[in-house]
């Protein structure tokens, strides 16, 4: 009987787990405004989509366009410290 009451519970966790990152989002377009915890994103049809950000919530920010300039740079690596043991 516990083996059978175990099982059901684990399935209906994994129902309930599948069932939230239905509601995950994708939105793609150019960031107008950050107020706190909203963000405001112009889509390419035009229209405006303001998403409130939560603790945890995951998200990716592509740049496009205009290359920085400082990263194209080439940076030279610091020289490697020496052992405290090197050189007695």
């Amino acid at each position: 009987m516990r083996k059978r009451i175990l099982a059901i519970v684990v399935v209906l966790i994994l129902v309930v787990g599948f069932a939230f990152s239905a509601y995950a989002t994708s939105i793609s377009g150019t960031i107008t405004q950050i107020d706190g915890s909203k963000v405001t994103v112009k889509k390419a049809d035009g229209k405006e989509v303001t998403v409130e950000l939560k603790l945890g919530d995951r998200i990716t920010i592509r740049q496009t366009g205009k290359k920085d300039k400082e990263k194209d740079k080439e940076v030279t690596p610091a020289p490697k410290k020496k052992k405290a043991v090197e050189g007695c």
